[in-house]
């Protein structure tokens, strides 16, 4: 990490096929750093290299979302990436909170998606939790 910013974030990957319908599910589910677009006036001198931080994992999960892309059904991205807005890896539809719940789909190949509306759970962090429950189906 750097003195006064959050440390590096994480991203994990599963490939996943449900036995009664055969569909294949890429996923990915991130945690982005954050301070390069709001930062503290302690972080401001680290704000370049947050950003290069920033982009690097960003090209991380369209590297992933590619390679799950050439083996899943689907491809569905989420998590807290720490900044609103659109990015590379923002999918063909998506919901979002500012800054906490991230549900982006893409490369979907005959099959849709619906989802519960988030629930928000409280923890000790500086924002609750949130989930839904997504139901791929194939389509109609």
């Amino acid at each position: 990490g750097l003195p006064t910013v959050a440390p590096g974030r994480s991203t994990v990957w599963a490939l996943l096929q449900h036995r009664a319908t055969g569909i294949i599910v890429g996923a990915v589910s991130t945690h982005m750093m954050p301070g390069g677009w709001s930062p503290s006036p302690a972080q401001r001198r680290w704000v370049p290299k947050i950003l290069k931080r920033w982009a690097a994992h960003e090209r991380r999960i369209l590297n992933r979302q590619s390679w799950l892309a050439e083996r899943a059904d689907v491809v569905i991205t989420l998590g807290d990436i720490n900044h609103p807005g659109t990015f590379a890896f923002t999918g063909d539809s998506r919901i979002s909170t500012p800054g906490l719940v991230y549900i982006g789909v893409r490369h979907a190949k005959g099959v849709g998606i619906t989802h519960t509306k988030a629930k928000a759970h409280k923890q000790n962090a500086d924002h609750p939790s949130q989930s839904t429950v997504l139901t791929v189906r194939k389509a109609a």
